[in-house]
């Protein structure tokens, strides 16, 4: 009996045993301190490289290839970063954008669409190379002219031709100009003619109207300040040459050198004193208008009495 008793007692024990595990499961084992530092050390080296070849590596190696395949001058690395951030964010949009449209539409339907509105993407294309490219590149061209050769290299020397700063130049300088322009109060018929084609919006934006509101008058200006100084120079180059039968004297080639900024010069004062005119002008009429107001009323207070 007794031994029964023990073997009942035990089988109870068991089986209360059993039942705590099942309620209370074992705890998992942690993982050891050099583990876990060497799983974080590793997750931080992936992304770390990651970012660097995503955000550095393979921005520098794309406008490198560009570089190399539009010109034979050697462009600096941060040039590259930034052609190459451009190149992959337009092909990140449009990837999407196609994606998206062939997910709504089909790859025919777009395909199709693609061949009725080749047009239309044609003179978007050509105005948005006029605006990005053409334009930055001519402003890029005529302040290295006016301000960077004469102020860094002498008369003797020759100076040379880096296009990527120009555009670089260009780029800053056509913001800073749009911007300026945007301020209320500065320049209402561009702002009007900007918030214009802002209201349209991209696909019903009238090419003729941004080609000969827009792109023209400033093309014309830039090509006027490029190449008016230089048939000037080249022509009284040519006339000293055959006058004098010798070299040119330091202050000629000085003055050549230098023509472009003077011309600049010259052009800017011309601006301000038709602006200064213009403001005259405008505050002579404002005060006719208003004496002539008050005289109308005198007139009619002196009709009214009598």
């Amino acid at each position: 009996c007794l031994v029964g008793s023990e073997m009942c007692i035990r089988d109870r024990e068991n089986n209360n045993n059993q039942r705590n595990d099942e309620d209370h499961p074992p705890e998992p084992v942690p993982t050891p301190p050099k583990q876990k530092i060497a799983t974080f050390l590793f997750l931080l080296w992936g992304t770390l490289s990651f970012l660097a070849i995503t955000l550095l590596i393979l921005p520098v190696l794309i406008g490198r290839m560009l570089s190399y395949a539009l010109s034979w001058t050697e462009m600096n690395d941060f040039y590259c970063l930034t052609v190459g951030f451009y190149v992959i964010w337009a092909t990140l949009e449009a990837c999407t954008r196609l994606a998206i449209k062939c997910n709504d539409q089909g790859f025919l339907p777009l395909i199709k669409e693609i061949l009725d509105h080749f047009p239309r993407y044609f003179k978007m294309t050509a105005m948005t190379a006029c605006w990005f490219i053409v334009i930055p590149f001519l402003i890029g061209i005529w302040f290295s002219r006016s301000v960077t050769i004469p102020i860094r290299i002498s008369p003797y020397q020759t100076p040379a031709s880096w296009p990527f700063h120009d555009y670089a130049f260009g780029v800053l300088y056509l913001k800073l100009w749009y911007k300026t322009v945007m301020i209320e109060g500065v320049s209402p018929s561009w702002k009007a003619k900007f918030e214009r084609v802002k209201s349209v919006g991209v696909w019903n934006i009238n090419a003729e109207y941004v080609w000969m509101e827009i792109l023209w008058p400033i093309l014309k200006f830039l090509l006027f300040m490029l190449c008016a100084p230089y048939t000037i120079a080249a022509g009284m180059r040519t006339f000293l040459l055959r006058a004098l039968g010798a070299p040119l004297p330091g202050y000629v080639l000085q003055f050549l050198q230098e023509i472009y900024c003077l011309w600049s010069l010259n052009v800017i004062m011309y601006k301000v004193l038709m602006w200064v005119c213009k403001c005259i002008g405008e505050l002579h009429r404002k005060i006719r208008d208003e004496k002539y107001l008050v005289g109308l009323r005198l007139h009619n207070f002196a009709a009214s009495i009598l």
